[in-house]
């Protein structure tokens, strides 16, 4: 009689380990996938002023970079990053369009992004300067501009 209670119950206890492992390997992939880059900055823009962009750092680790970009502000922004030994405040205007600047050294552009729009990406940068503005019209000039350091890494 023992043996056949035991041999019931042996289903449920494999059922219940089987079901805690496949737990335990999802919140593994989940840890690892939030964990997979070196960096994650968050850019704020549009706040406190309309033409205002905040990274949440000013340095960071070189390597897989993700941005999270945030518009809290009541227009549509854009998200450049440029790599270049300028400092962000130094660029030059543009010929043809003075209230654009120069984009020496251009790594990616994220554009449209709407009030209150959110946007993630992630890439592999190297150590060194970049520059993090919006260049749609006037918003540089309106102060929509941070340097950013990445320090060792690749």
């Amino acid at each position: 009689m023992r043996l056949v209670q035991r041999l019931r119950r042996a289903p449920a206890i494999v059922a219940v380990g089987l079901a805690a492992l496949v737990l335990v390997a999802i919140w593994a992939s989940a840890a690892l996938a939030a964990g997979a880059a070196d960096s994650v900055l968050t850019i704020t823009m549009g706040k406190p002023g309309e033409f205002s962009l905040k990274p949440s750092a000013k340095s960071a680790k070189a390597g897989e970079v993700e941005f999270i970009l945030r518009n809290k502000g009541k227009i549509e922004h854009e998200f450049i990053l440029l790599r270049t030994n300028t400092k962000a405040a130094k660029l030059k205007p543009r010929a043809e369009n003075p209230n654009k600047v120069e984009e020496p050294g251009f790594s990616l552009e994220i554009e449209d992004i709407a009030p209150g729009g959110k946007v993630i990406v992630a890439l592999p940068l190297k150590k060194g300067h970049y520059v993090l503005l919006c260049n749609i019209d006037g918003h540089y000039k309106g102060g929509m501009r941070a340097d950013l350091t990445l320090n060792g890494g690749i």
